[in-house]
C-alpha cells in the first residue's frame, strides 16, 4: 500500500509539473505569434503550429502506443522526457528582438493589477470574451472527458496491445491526424476573413457532434477510429480560428494576458470535465457517456450560432 501511494503521488506530481509548464508555453507562444511573422502571415504560422503539433501528437502517440505496448510503460516515459529536452533545445536557438511594452517594476502587486485590467478588458469587450471561452467549452463538453472514455474503450472494449496501451495509441494518432488536417483544410475556403473564421467555429462544433454519435455506437475499432477522426477535424477548426480570431482582434498590450486568461479557463474547465466523464461512465456506461457529451456539445454550437445571428443584427444597425 505505502508502495502504491508513493508511486501514485509521484505520478500526480509529474502530471501537475508537466501540465504547469505545458500552460506557461501555449499562451507565451500564442501571444509571441503576431511579433515573428506579419500580419498577412498570422493565419497560415497559427495553422501551421496547429498542423505540427497534431503530426507530433500522431508520431508521438501511435510510438508511444508501440513503445509501452512492446516494453512497458516505463521505457516510454524516458522517451517522452527526451522528447522535451530535444525540443527545449530547439528552441535554446530561437533569437528574438521583442521590445517590451510595459514599463516599471514587476512587483507581485503589479502583476495583479495588469491582470486584473486584462479582465476588464474582456468585459469591455464582449466578442473577445465569447471566443476566449471557446477552448474552455470545448474540453468541458468533450475534449476531458474523452480522455476518459479513450482510456475505458482500449481497455474494456476494444483491447490492443499490453492493456489496450496500443490500441489507446491508435486512437490518439487519430486525435493528432483530425485536429491537424482540420484547420488546414477549411482555411483553404475560409482563407483570413473573419465572418468566415467565426461560422467555421460553429461547423467545427457541428463535426464534434457528428464524430461523437459514431463513436458512442461501438460498432468495432475501425467505426470508433472514423468518429475519433471526425470529431478531432471539428475540434481542431475549433481550437485553431479561435485563436486566430484573437490573434486578429487582441491589442498587443495585453495579448499575452488574455491568452493566459484563456488557457486558465480551458484548465480549469478541463479538471471538472475530467471528473465529470469518470462519474458519466461509472453512471451511463461508456457509450452512454459519449452521447451525452455529444448532447453537452449542442448547447455552446447553439449559443454560438444565436450570438453570430445577433452580433450580425447589431453591426447591421
Amino acid at each position: 500500500m505505502g508502495s502504491f501511494t508513493r508511486t501514485g503521488v509521484a505520478c500526480l506530481s509529474a502530471l501537475f509539473l508537466a501540465a504547469r509548464h505545458r500552460r506557461i508555453f501555449f499562451p507565451a507562444r500564442s501571444a509571441l505569434l503576431p511579433d515573428i511573422v506579419r500580419l498577412d502571415q498570422v493565419g497560415a504560422a497559427n495553422a501551421l503550429t496547429s498542423a505540427t503539433w497534431s503530426v507530433m501528437l500522431a508520431i508521438g502517440a501511435a510510438l508511444g502506443g508501440l513503445v509501452s505496448g512492446t516494453w512497458g510503460i516505463y521505457p516510454s516515459f524516458v522517451i517522452d522526457a527526451l522528447s522535451f529536452i530535444v525540443s527545449a533545445l530547439f528552441l535554446s536557438r530561437v533569437r528574438l528582438q521583442v521590445q517590451c511594452r510595459l514599463e516599471g517594476d514587476r512587483t507581485l502587486q503589479i502583476v495583479i493589477h495588469q491582470y486584473v485590467q486584462g479582465l476588464r478588458y474582456l468585459k469591455q469587450h464582449r466578442e473577445i470574451a465569447v471566443t476566449a471561452l471557446h477552448k474552455a467549452a470545448l474540453v468541458f463538453c468533450f475534449g476531458a472527458p474523452l480522455e476518459v472514455v479513450h482510456v475505458a474503450i482500449s481497455r474494456d472494449v476494444f483491447s490492443i496491445g499490453e492493456e489496450g496501451t496500443l490500441g489507446l495509441g491508435i486512437m490518439y494518432a487519430a486525435v493528432g491526424i483530425g485536429t491537424g488536417l482540420g484547420p488546414i483544410a477549411v482555411r483553404c475556403i475560409t482563407g483570413d476573413r473573419l465572418d468566415a473564421l467565426r461560422w467555421s467555429i460553429a461547423l467545427g462544433y457541428a463535426l464534434a457532434v457528428a464524430g461523437l454519435l459514431l463513436v458512442a455506437a461501438l460498432v468495432s475499432f475501425e467505426w470508433v477510429l472514423l468518429g475519433i477522426l471526425i470529431r478531432s477535424f471539428g475540434s481542431g477548426i475549433i481550437w485553431v480560428f479561435s485563436t486566430q480570431i484573437l490573434l486578429r482582434l487582441v491589442l498587443p498590450e495585453v495579448r499575452g494576458r488574455i491568452f493566459s486568461t484563456e488557457i486558465a479557463f480551458s484548465m480549469l474547465m478541463s479538471a471538472v470535465g475530467a471528473s465529470v466523464g469518470g462519474y458519466y461512465i461509472e453512471w451511463f456506461g461508456i457509450a452512454g457517456t459519449v452521447y451525452m457529451t455529444a448532447f453537452l456539445t449542442l448547447l455552446p454550437c447553439a449559443l454560438w450560432v444565436a450570438w453570430l445571428i445577433f452580433h450580425r443584427s447589431v453591426n447591421a444597425e
